[in-house]
């Protein structure tokens, strides 16, 4: 007697195809080949991800350390310039009591000096040099 076998059409190809017993060694294998199949698709998928986060830590790692460095450079930068800025006194010379002086001191020839080479290098008309030789006149009065 031989093997009876079912045969099922295909709806989206429209052929015939045996349909195996569930409880035949091939349905069997191939449940089994399907299962295997599955698990290393999820398998795949699990590397992948895990790949995903190794590459964002040691992105975020790089990241950190560039951020720390750019930090250290910033802060040597701002203790360079606090101390080109601020010149060590030793504090027992300091005298809260007497104020350093606000600007510099510059004269008024000096400032009629300067103000008549820029007269004569044509920066300023000769109405513009008498006005403000007027104003350096008029508020140091005392320094003619």
């Amino acid at each position: 007697m031989g093997i009876l076998r079912k045969t099922a059409i295909v709806a989206s190809m429209g052929t015939a195809r045996p349909v195996l017993n569930p409880n035949s060694k091939k349905a069997r294998s191939a449940k089994a080949n399907e299962r295997s199949a599955k698990a290393n698709q999820k398998m795949l998928k699990l590397q992948k991800a895990a790949a995903k986060q190794e590459a964002t830590a040691q992105r975020r790692a790089a990241q950190t350390a560039r951020d720390e460095a750019k930090g250290a450079k910033e802060a040597e930068r701002n203790r360079v310039l606090a101390a080109q800025r601020i010149p060590a006194v030793p504090s027992s010379t300091t005298r809260p009591d007497v104020a350093a002086p606000a600007q510099p001191v510059v004269s008024v020839a000096d400032e009629l000096t300067k103000l008549a080479a820029l007269r004569d290098s044509g920066v300023l008309t000769s109405d513009e040099f008498d006005t403000q030789k007027t104003r350096l006149l008029s508020v140091n009065p005392g320094q003619r």
